[in-house]
């Protein structure tokens, strides 16, 4: 079968993370009904990557709770 030319190329990613790492992503499988840890994963990285670029671009990281209290995050990049 012929690959997509379009499509993305994908590659495998191994890592090696602790038992509370796991137990994480899996309480956020849970909650977002995700497939699998993979997806937690990838949805992570690309909200990571959006507010990273919000922050490069001038934009302030604000938390708002429900009664109306705000907390500002500190920047993202290291």
């Amino acid at each position: 079968m012929a690959r997509n030319k379009t499509a993305p190329k994908s590659r495998r990613l191994n890592c090696r993370v602790n038992s509370h790492f796991l137990e994480t992503i899996e309480g956020i499988r849970v909650r977002t009904r995700s497939d699998n840890a993979s997806d937690v994963v990838r949805r992570a990285i690309y909200v990571y990557e959006m507010l990273l670029a919000s922050q490069k671009e001038g934009a302030e990281l604000i938390l708002r709770q429900k009664d109306g209290t705000e907390k500002q995050l500190l920047s993202l990049e290291f």
